[in-house]
């Protein structure tokens, strides 16, 4: 059998070479508000844009002031809610364990009594602690 000789031509380079060069550029800011040359192009893009940015930013700032307080009023308003539970809880038990010690519970009313105060004893630690 015989082999028929490959008639081969060579890779030929390519005549015309094409090039592309992709830029790219990012701008980018820290805070709140873009700087002044920014906001000169939005005044430029629609009208009053950097007026309107500044009212859309007084404005969240308000609401977010806004929420700040009503989140600190409700946090001290349950604060005192737990003063005052605790102050009940407190008196409620002493009640019951100078009931205990008149029947002659006294294991029942030192268990009661005893509990409460290392109980007061601990909150007030943690307060003092946590200031």
């Amino acid at each position: 059998m015989s082999v028929a000789p490959r008639n081969r031509t060579p890779n030929k380079p390519s005549q015309s070479v094409q090039q592309s060069q992709i830029l790219s550029a990012t701008t980018q800011w820290q805070g709140p508000l873009p700087p002044p040359a920014v906001l000169r192009e939005f005044d430029a893009l629609v009208p009053n844009g950097a007026e309107r940015i500044f009212g859309q930013f007084e404005k969240e700032a308000s609401h977010r002031r806004d929420c700040e307080q009503k989140q600190l009023k409700f946090a001290m308003r349950d604060s005192h809610i737990g003063q005052v539970l605790a102050g009940i809880y407190a008196v409620g038990a002493f009640g019951v364990t100078a009931y205990a010690i008149s029947i002659g519970a006294n294991w029942i009313a030192a268990i009661l009594g005893g509990g409460t105060i290392v109980g007061g004893i601990v909150a007030f630690l943690r307060q003092k602690t946590s200031d």
